[in-house]
């Protein structure tokens, strides 16, 4: 039963309850908003499903940066995550998007 289940969209290295996700795919690319609801700062190593660039969309600032330490995993991309306490975040994987 478990082997016919579909390939998580998000695995990170170790459990961490206080980080949350949510996950859409768009034609060009996949848009990953993470938020961390304790008051503790997190630091996981994520694997995404997606191909492309990575970039961090900062929502606060509106700034976009690539992201350093990526590595290619099987379908999909291994990031480093780290999140201060309440801190939210998208990582987009796709095209690079104009500034």
């Amino acid at each position: 039963m478990i082997a016919a289940l579909p390939k998580p969209d998000v695995k990170l290295d170790a459990a961490c309850a206080p980080v949350k996700y949510m996950h859409r795919s768009l034609k060009d690319g996949e848009i990953y908003f993470f938020f961390n609801e304790s008051a503790q700062n997190q630091s996981r190593t994520a694997t995404l499903a997606g191909a492309g660039q990575v970039q961090v969309w900062n929502p606060s600032t509106g700034k976009i940066s690539s992201v350093t330490g990526v590595t290619p995993a099987q379908g999909g991309v291994t990031v480093p995550l780290a999140l201060g306490s309440q801190e939210a975040r998208f990582i987009v994987i796709g095209p690079m998007a104009a500034q």
